[in-house]
């Protein structure tokens, strides 16, 4: 799947809403990256300042990948907020539009699945849609260091195990001790990149000895009601 299944996907639903796409708050800084950086299009609109806007696909993608004006972290959880917004438009769509929607990037999207499959699947969505999602950003506060490579890259070193061990009781103990990454792991070992950061071939070590780069991911589960 690309970003132009992404703005499709967008753009359908703010037909079917009839606001034109889904609603984000934004804030000062993120307004102003959205109406001066040409990198993925110009929106004067924004302009007007930190506020609600329904965004179209366009404006979205836009929004989603804004990573210059803090850090990937913060993009990780813009992303995570277009995501929820979507999720939260869907759930009052009925499955005919569902199906639509899927129909409508199936040009964009590489799969194996027959058409008969992508109902099924369509069927599910309508069922999971109306799920209560919780959400969990992974390296975990507290539980990786950082470092700078020579080039300025940052790259971070995380405690795989204690991430893991935390991961899987979110989503399977229903463990929210970390949701929304409100809180920080303490007494963790930390890997240290020093040695790397200052190393010749740190760009090679750092790809290969380092447990996440620049950012971390995220991971937004669904889970069914008890």
């Amino acid at each position: 799947i690309d970003f132009n299944a992404f703005k499709t996907v967008v753009n359908k639903i703010g037909k079917l809403n009839g606001k034109g796409g889904i609603k984000i708050t934004v804030t000062a800084a993120e307004a102003r990256y959205m109406c001066s950086h040409e990198k993925y299009g110009l929106f004067p609109r924004f302009s007007k300042g930190k506020g609600t806007y329904y965004m179209n696909g366009a404006e979205a993608l836009n929004y989603a990948r804004i990573r210059k004006i803090d850090s990937d972290f913060g993009r990780t959880k813009r992303q995570r907020k277009v995501l929820t917004e979507i999720m939260t438009e869907l759930k009052g769509v009925s499955k005919m539009d569902l199906l639509s929607i899927a129909y409508a990037c199936l040009e964009y999207v590489t799969t194996d699945f027959t058409k008969g499959e992508l109902v099924g699947l369509v069927t599910e969505a309508a069922e999971i849609a109306n799920y209560e999602t919780k959400q969990i950003s992974i390296p975990i506060k507290g539980s990786y260091s950082t470092s700078h490579l020579p080039n300025g890259s940052e790259v971070l070193a995380a405690n795989l195990s204690a991430n893991s061990k935390e991961l899987i009781k979110f989503i399977y103990d229903d463990d929210m001790t970390y949701e929304n990454n409100e809180k920080e792991m303490h007494n963790v070992y930390l890997p240290d990149l020093k040695g790397i950061a200052n190393s010749k071939d740190a760009t090679t070590r750092a790809e290969t000895d380092s447990t996440t780069a620049a950012g971390g991911t995220s991971r937004t589960p669904a889970h069914k009601p008890h």
